[in-house]
């Protein structure tokens, strides 16, 4: 009993909801984008669907590892919420660029660094939420409760992305939009909080 009261206020704080929040948004964002990109780089642009696989696969790698490896280190030198505002920021920044390519008929020359921008540069504020989500009491359980927001949000984004049918131009300057709104949402001032 005691545990089931501990899960529920691991969650009441602002942060711990931004948190959650953020971990549906992200892959949320990134489905709604690269789904139908993706589709759009074959169908469209006349990629083939084994390079697209390697090309995805290498910035998974790049992105996962990469990101991984390097966010620890970023947020022991400037802090977890700094670290997290400046990574929402960059991704604000990565999909505008990805939208600007794209509306400059530069989608199939340019894809593989519109993938990039759309998976690399967000891969370490996936890691830098996650990390921060094992904060705090209940934390294995609170951990796999965030893990359930972002397959949410991967699942929403990717079902949204087909049914809207929207351009992918549209797609990024949304998703660009979103990250942005995140940011100014984790901005705000918290009573009592430090950085």
């Amino acid at each position: 009993m005691m545990f089931t009261h501990r899960l529920p206020a691991a969650f009441q704080t602002r942060e711990a909801a931004l948190l959650l929040a953020m971990c549906f948004v992200i892959d949320f964002g990134l489905a709604l984008f690269q789904v139908p990109f993706a589709v759009a780089l074959v169908q469209v642009h006349g990629w083939d669907a084994g390079s697209l696989s390697r090309v995805q696969a290498g910035l998974a790698l790049l992105g996962g590892t990469l990101g991984a490896l390097d966010i620890g280190a970023i947020v022991d030198r400037i802090g977890p919420r700094p670290a997290r505002q400046a990574l929402r920021l960059a991704c604000t920044v990565a999909f505008g660029i990805a939208g600007s390519l794209i509306a400059a008929g530069l989608a199939a020359g340019a894809g593989s660094v519109i993938l990039g921008l759309a998976s690399v540069v967000p891969a370490p504020l996936y890691v830098a939420v996650l990390l921060a989500s094992r904060e705090g009491r209940a934390s294995a359980v609170q951990f796999q409760v965030h893990m359930a927001a972002v397959n949410l949000g991967d699942v929403t984004g990717a079902a949204l992305a087909g049914a809207l049918g929207a351009s992918t131009i549209l797609m990024a300057l949304t998703v660009a939009s979103v990250f942005l709104l995140c940011a100014r949402a984790a901005h705000a001032p918290r009573p009592g909080s430090a950085q």
